[in-house]
């Protein structure tokens, strides 16, 4: 379990100078150790500790924001990652304290898969969601979070509450949200065009 105010992404958001684009890219990292799996009750534990001290560091460091630039805050850039980042602790912090309450926690390193998935979960999870909105998998006649938690078995990855990421992947504020699915298209639209090269 990483220490969160240590990261990366906190030391940009104290930092005024820090661009859209350096914090985008820290939040996508960010995202993927805060919706981890866990493994023990006391796992648990020391992560939602971890999420607290978190949110009280965000909850302040909002407030400073809000008294330097009263006129200006909303177009401080800072100001709405933090926000988004506030809110996808309260979100994880409600899920920790359900699978503490439900005894639902999972090993991963007992899960075993022939083939491993090394792009990150939120990746998988904008596959997933784009598979079953075309209905391509049983004609869309499948719950969401059953299919990508099936989805994420076969490459031996363990995902609960798979909405998570899905709401990061809606909060992006790039031109296009979809920026997995647009990265394949535009690969393997390389890969035919060097094949009729040949």
């Amino acid at each position: 379990m990483i220490n969160l105010i240590d990261t990366k992404l906190f030391k940009l958001l104290h930092d005024r100078t820090s661009s859209e684009k350096e914090l985008y890219k820290e939040l996508h990292y960010f995202f993927d150790e805060l919706t981890r799996c866990y493994s023990s009750k006391k796992e648990l534990c020391q992560a939602l500790k971890e999420y607290q001290k978190a949110f009280v560091i965000l909850f302040l460091l909002e407030s400073k924001i809000k008294d330097s630039t009263p006129c200006k805050r909303w177009k401080e850039h800072r100001f709405h990652f933090i926000k988004s980042l506030k809110l996808l602790l309260e979100y994880e912090m409600e899920v920790i304290e359900y699978l503490f309450e439900n005894d639902e926690y999972i090993d991963s390193n007992q899960i075993k898969a022939l083939y491993q998935w090394t792009g990150t979960k939120t990746d998988l999870i904008e596959l997933a969601y784009a598979l079953h909105e075309n209905q391509t998998i049983n004609h869309g006649n499948i719950p969401i979070e059953k299919f990508t938690q099936d989805f994420a078995a076969f490459f031996g990855i363990n995902i609960t509450n798979s909405s998570r990421f899905f709401i990061n992947i809606k909060q992006r504020k790039t031109e296009s949200r979809t920026t997995f699915l647009d990265t394949l298209a535009k690969i393997l639209n390389k890969r035919m065009i060097k094949d009729d090269e040949k």
